[in-house]
């Protein structure tokens, strides 16, 4: 058996301390990058909300567009993960949120029976009274209006630059903020 001991010079062990830190801003900065960039995204989804039906879903209660958030997850070994939209906290969950986001459609939904109240008839307002509603089969088709994906799409060029950014800041010995 062979043994062999390798000594690094001092000059070696002052560059390995600094690639440690290195690597250290480099994480700390791409952080922030991600951060500024969810943070547009989620601006630029807010944004696409607002806007005429039927090519947008417009604001009807601002339920929907007051769940969109951002939260960046940090790093999990070598990976930084981030989420954006409107279940990233789920006291904002809003269950038709993927609905509009990706479309539905079932040709066949069954409604149970069920007691509803009786308000108008042919427009006319009348004293409410109870009816019993029987069990149908109704067709249910939602188009699709994506907001969160064309959001991330109109931003991928600034967040590549944020990222860019990043990884200059960390050679030339900066921590950006």
């Amino acid at each position: 058996m062979i043994s062999m001991e390798i000594k690094p010079t001092p000059e070696t062990v002052r560059l390995m301390k600094r690639l440690k830190r290195s690597r250290e801003t480099l994480r700390h900065n791409l952080e922030v990058s991600l951060r500024k960039g969810l943070r547009n995204v989620a601006e630029k989804t807010r944004m696409r909300l607002t806007g005429p039906r039927p090519s947008r879903l417009d604001i009807v209660t601002k339920r929907l567009y007051n769940s969109i958030e951002f939260v960046v997850d940090g790093w999990k070994e070598d990976t930084l993960k981030g989420r954006v939209g409107s279940d990233v906290h789920h006291r904002d969950f809003v269950p038709y949120a993927a609905v509009h986001e990706f479309g539905y459609f079932n040709p066949a939904q069954h409604v149970r029976g069920h007691v509803r109240m009786q308000t108008h008839i042919f427009g006319v307002p009348v004293t409410p009274f109870p009816v019993d509603v029987r069990p149908y089969t109704r067709k249910m088709n939602i188009p699709k209006r994506a907001y969160v994906a064309p959001a991330i799409e109109e931003t991928m060029p600034f967040l590549k630059h944020l990222l860019e950014r990043a990884v200059v800041n960390t050679v030339a010995g900066k921590r950006m903020e």
